[in-house]
């Protein structure tokens, strides 16, 4: 486990393991290799099925609050953007100069068999008091 992931609202409160393997996203959510960590200056992407803790997803909103805890420090993420995406735009992987987090899961939710769309939910880093 790398991390903690909560948003409150919706009742998401998940451990995150590093990776987005099969073994991996079968016990729940996984952060993408090779991407940022929470908080630092770029994409931190968390990838997770449908019919797990992500089914949660479907409930989210612009202005909600995404809570990551890792390594002892708190971040907090305000969800600035909701879309669906068809499953080859790898566009929602690129790098990013700020940090920013990315939450994936496929869709429509209720779909049998793979999903030819992704729900993709981002958010932008609230800074800590001074």
């Amino acid at each position: 486990a790398i991390a903690r992931l909560r948003i409150p609202r919706v009742g998401l409160d998940s451990v995150v393991a590093e990776g987005t393997d099969k073994a991996t996203l079968a016990r729940g959510p996984g952060h993408m290799e090779g991407t940022g960590l929470p908080g630092e200056a770029d994409n931190c992407i968390i990838a997770g099925h449908r019919d797990g803790e992500f089914a949660r997803l479907a409930s989210v909103r612009e202005g909600d609050v995404v809570e990551i805890v890792a390594d002892g420090a708190r971040k907090h993420y305000r969800v600035t953007a909701i879309s669906i995406v068809d499953k080859t735009d790898t566009s929602v992987l690129e790098p990013a100069d700020d940090p920013v987090l990315t939450l994936i899961t496929c869709y429509p939710l209720r779909w049998v068999g793979p999903a030819p769309r992704r729900l993709i939910v981002r958010g932008e880093l609230i800074p800590a008091p001074a």
